[in-house]
């Protein structure tokens, strides 16, 4: 349930910035129009595939290097935190793709053919501290969100707040009680319940 959540989490929260990038983009050209839907369908593919090939092509790198090394386990730690980094700043700032896809896409590629070939101890502490950092990040994130809200203004704009919160609401039970079921019998994965899916 946790993977579910978390790793929908993380492809979704990466596929709305690519489309936020792409819609902000037009809209301060100031020119929006029908042609313009094609253009930002093809960006929009070109940057999460883009992103998602190079990341997997950075995770299988690394994951290869990390198991042909044999390295200790502060290696395996730096060179994590390393593929994080690297695959966002080469990729989101030289190549003009996705570099949140790319650090998803290297990350799920490193577990797969790189943590699953070390040894024991290293795969606890690199998940241990992975797991650590993730939680600092999330804190701040919702700190300094926290933060910068303007309270009266907010509350102000609350009626239309409750309205947006209420359609999110119905659009995200449409989807889940209607695509997960289908995508689990399309890919033949485990059955999520119902009650899994109230929770999601």
């Amino acid at each position: 349930m946790s993977i579910l959540v978390e790793g929908e989490s993380l492809l979704n929260d990466a596929t709305a910035i690519v489309v936020f990038n792409i819609i902000l983009g037009i809209t301060l050209t100031g020119v929006v129009g029908w042609s313009d839907f094609g253009g930002a369908l093809a960006e929009f593919f070109k940057v999460f595939l883009g992103g998602a090939i190079l990341g997997v092509l950075i995770g299988i790198i690394l994951s290869e290097f990390l198991y042909r090394l044999k390295l200790g386990v502060s290696s395996y730690l730096i060179l994590s935190i390393v593929l994080a980094y690297a695959s966002f700043t080469i990729v989101e700032h030289s190549l003009h793709v996705s570099g949140v896809i790319s650090v998803v896409a290297g990350a799920i590629t490193l577990g797969v053919f790189g943590v699953s070939r070390i040894h024991q101890e290293a795969t606890y502490v690199v998940k241990e501290t992975w797991e650590m950092i993730a939680l600092v990040c999330n804190s701040l994130l919702f700190l300094l969100v926290g933060i910068s809200i303007d309270l009266p203004q907010l509350l102000g704009r609350i009626d239309v707040i409750l309205v947006a919160i209420v359609l999110v609401l119905i659009a995200r039970a449409m989807t889940v009680y209607s695509m997960v079921p289908v995508t689990i019998r399309l890919f033949k994965l485990p059955r999520v319940s119902i009650g899994e899916r109230h929770v999601m």
